[in-house]
């Protein structure tokens, strides 16, 4: 009898801003260590649409769970295809340099369970497995390095060394916290393999949680959430001198989730002088599409008649790619700005 090819393990990815919340654009990519372990248990990626399936050889007569339980953890790259997934994605902006989103299936709380989404942990840094560490040179520091809570790796500096030498090679890649005499420097993503160049975040497959899983007759699901940013609508209305009316009223008639606030006078444009603005009120999620349109109403008349006239021009969905980052407070606030020409 042959070996067949079974599925064992699952990984979606969702985002908010989509209409159907499938989020399709990562490219998913094993790093060049999972790579290998792949090729040694016959491990399959299957994609579809935004759903990640695992698939694993198995030999007559044998579990799955057999044949996955001296494998070492599994990490996957997602590869990012679009340069605004940052504007419309509920991250802090500018995402700092050589750091990724983590995503793992550490945390198991009732594999019989519905899984829950798991939100990733932004800004998390890469790190060689060998590395310095800044210390007092004039003072006896201790280096340790910890997972899960537990101390894994620990060195002791010499004194008139201002940095300390640390290894961590024999222990493999993973999430490590590192602390200096007590205290909690930082967390990092430690690793010896060289990483895609968009690399956007890594997914983590414990793989003791998951054979515990699969023992249980129940395939293991990582579902990966993430969560459109909140932005204030702003619409730029630019009325063109060509058009020879006044305008006697003109305000925005808001949506069920989008309250506009009074027009405001502003200079947007360089050369166009102040411009009417609208504005929501509070945040509200950005969306690819709406289900609901703000409507521009404006009464006016024209050069010909002094009859009032009617105006609406239903207003477009905001334009991810022109999220801008302001103060507001000293706090930082995102606004969609959309110019309308009328």
């Amino acid at each position: 009898m042959s070996s067949t090819q079974q599925h064992w393990f699952t990984l979606s990815l969702a985002h908010t801003y989509f209409a159907e919340q499938q989020c399709r654009v990562f490219e998913v990519k094993p790093t060049p260590s999972t790579l290998r372990i792949l090729k040694n248990y016959g491990i399959r990626l299957q994609m579809i649409g935004s759903v990640i399936r695992l698939h694993a050889e198995v030999s007559p007569n044998r579990q799955v769970w057999e044949e996955l339980a001296t494998a070492e953890d599994l990490y996957f790259q997602l590869v990012n295809t679009d340069p605004t997934f940052d504007n419309y994605t509920e991250v802090v902006l500018p995402k700092k340099e050589d750091t990724v989103a983590y995503m793992t299936n550490a945390e198991v709380s009732n594999r019989l369970h519905e899984v829950d989404a798991t939100i990733p942990t932004y800004n998390l840094p890469i790190s060689p497995l060998r590395f310095g560490v800044e210390v007092d040179k004039d003072a006896v520091n201790t280096i340790q390095l910890k997972q899960g809570g537990q101390v894994v790796y620990e060195v002791v500096s010499l004194k008139k060394q201002g940095t300390a030498r640390v290894d961590i090679s024999a222990l493999g890649q993973g999430v490590y916290e590192l602390w200096v005499d007590g205290d909690k420097r930082q967390q990092f993503f430690g690793t010896t393999d060289s990483l895609e160049s968009q690399v956007y975040g890594l997914v983590h497959i414990n793989m003791r949680n998951s054979v515990e899983s699969l023992k249980e007759n129940a395939i293991p699901e990582l579902k990966v959430q993430f969560q459109a940013r909140k932005t204030y609508r702003e619409y730029v209305v630019v009325l063109s001198p060509e058009k020879m009316i006044e305008i006697k009223n003109m305000e925005v008639a808001g949506t069920s989730t989008e309250l506009y606030g009074e027009i405001e006078k502003k200079e947007i444009i360089e050369g166009q002088g102040l411009t009417d603005v609208f504005r929501t009120t509070q945040p509200v999620p950005l969306r690819q599409k709406a289900t609901e349109h703000p409507v521009l109403k404006i009464q006016y008349v024209n050069q010909y008649s002094d009859v009032m006239l009617d105006l609406d021009i239903k207003l477009p969905v905001a334009d991810a790619s022109m999220v801008i980052n302001r103060k507001k407070n000293n706090e930082d606030i995102y606004v969609s700005q959309t110019i309308i020409y009328v």
